[in-house]
């Protein structure tokens, strides 16, 4: 991520440097050189009127330099800041599932209580073993969808110069071959939902790919 914030800003600069030189050459050969022989001017004017362009010139320059360096700071400020909550989301997601608990009932028809990765193994197993397994009522899992989805929502909001879907391929790296499973059931149970929340989940999980 630095390097590509780096690469965005050394284009900045560059862009700059090359305008300056452009900036003092063109009127320098404009006010210096004769049009019809190219020679050195000799009118005294001639160098009064370049001088006063010069101070201006410097001064826009110097102004132009300001600007772009306070941009290039604000951004990267920006860009630092939503890293840092981003990251901080992401670790939150990754604890829910550590401290997911809840019961699921064996063959014997007897609640057994599973906690973290394990709880959601095991109800892998029983969805795929009862295809009319209602996920989208499971409470359990609730906090689950809803963190997902304000991460997404976070991702998709931000209006800092980042590859968003670079930012969703980092939570979907950290989902498990069986939470991608559930979320692709929990998306079979809310598409035909009414809700706006829902919806709005499916879209920016069918956006940013984390179903595929």
């Amino acid at each position: 991520m630095e390097k590509k914030c780096f690469r965005k800003n050394g284009q900045v600069i560059w862009i700059t440097i090359f305008i300056i030189p452009i900036a003092i050459l063109i009127p320098y050969w404009i006010t210096f050189f004769k049009f019809e022989n190219w020679s050195l001017s000799l009118c005294l004017n001639d160098w009064y009127l370049f001088a006063g362009y010069i101070g201006g010139t410097i001064g826009s320059i110097s102004g132009l330099i300001s600007v772009t360096l306070l941009y290039i700071t604000l951004n990267n400020q920006r860009t630092q800041q939503f890293e840092s909550t981003f990251f901080n989301l992401l670790s939150t997601q990754r604890d829910i599932v550590k401290y997911i608990k809840g019961d699921i009932e064996d063959n014997v028809r007897v609640y057994i209580t599973y906690e973290g990765i394990a709880y959601i193994n095991i109800l892998v197993n029983k969805i795929r073993a009862n295809d009319n397994y209602d996920l989208v009522e499971n409470n359990t899992l609730s906090s689950y969808f809803k963190h997902l989805r304000k991460i997404l929502l976070y991702i998709d909001r931000t209006t800092c110069n980042i590859e968003k879907q670079e930012f969703a391929d980092f939570v979907k790296a950290q989902m498990s071959e069986n939470e991608r499973y559930l979320l692709n059931n929990y998306l079979t149970g809310i598409e035909h939902s009414t809700d706006e929340k829902n919806r709005n989940f499916k879209e920016l999980i069918e956006k940013y790919k984390l179903n595929e």
